[in-house]
């Protein structure tokens, strides 16, 4: 009965140790998180995955916008497997040529414009959580191996302290409200991008193509999500 009793204490000494441990890195976490997007002027959002979208928003001191918005970088490979398979791979050269070029744009813009230095420009990446699940492990592997990829190339550019990961749920809800299982969260999230690059009358017609040709505009909600709701 002793040996028992001393058992169970031992156990919850243990849960609350971990349950503290938990506390202690979910709040420093969020403490990061904040830090990381006090001040962001150049918003990107990244669709996880090696065949989603990436997009970036950039909000001048005089209310306007630049958007980008384009298909994810990739490329089709043989699988690591002995069964001939293909998977497709995140570009990680085209990626990290589009992070530098958009932000080179943006310095110029805004020195040329607003007279405002680089070293007041903060990019903040919202990357989206990659989904890991055991039932769903080929999907799963993609997902994870194309967030660490993306992850290379963010340490590779120097932005490794810029990145925050969110839940798909947290944009979808945004936008959608909080009942979508009866929703074709693809084709609202097409129509929602479309809504908005609409706003800029005719200057986002080619992104609008895009959308319409990809099938949803999940990163670009991303980054508008960032925008409104964090920043």
């Amino acid at each position: 009965m002793t040996e028992d009793r001393s058992k169970s204490n031992l156990n919850i000494k243990k849960r609350k140790s971990r349950n503290k441990k938990i506390k202690s890195i979910t709040s420093s976490r969020r403490m990061s998180n904040n830090a990381k997007i006090a001040g962001a002027n150049i918003i990107f959002g990244l669709d996880n995955g090696a065949t989603g979208t990436i997009s970036c928003i950039v909000k001048y001191p005089n209310n306007d916008y630049d958007i980008f918005f384009q298909k994810t970088p990739s490329y089709t490979a043989l699988d690591y497997q002995q069964s001939i398979q293909y998977i497709a791979r995140i570009d990680w050269k085209k990626l990290k040529y589009w992070f530098e070029d958009i932000l080179k744009q943006v310095k110029d813009n805004y020195y040329k414009n607003y007279n405002v230095e680089e070293k007041d420009l903060k990019p903040l990446i919202v990357l989206e959580r990659p989904m890991i699940n055991a039932d769903r492990f080929k999907q799963s592997k993609n997902a994870a191996r194309a967030f660490e990829a993306t992850l290379i190339v963010l340490e590779m550019l120097n932005l490794e302290n810029n990145y925050i990961i969110i839940d798909s749920k947290k944009w979808q809800h945004y936008f959608f409200g909080k009942n979508t299982i009866l929703l074709d969260l693809k084709k609202e999230s097409m129509k929602e991008g479309i809504k908005f690059l609409s706003l800029f009358k005719n200057k986002y017609n080619d992104l609008i193509e895009i959308a319409k040709n990809h099938g949803d505009a999940d990163s670009l909600l991303i980054s508008r999500f960032a925008l409104e709701k964090l920043c």
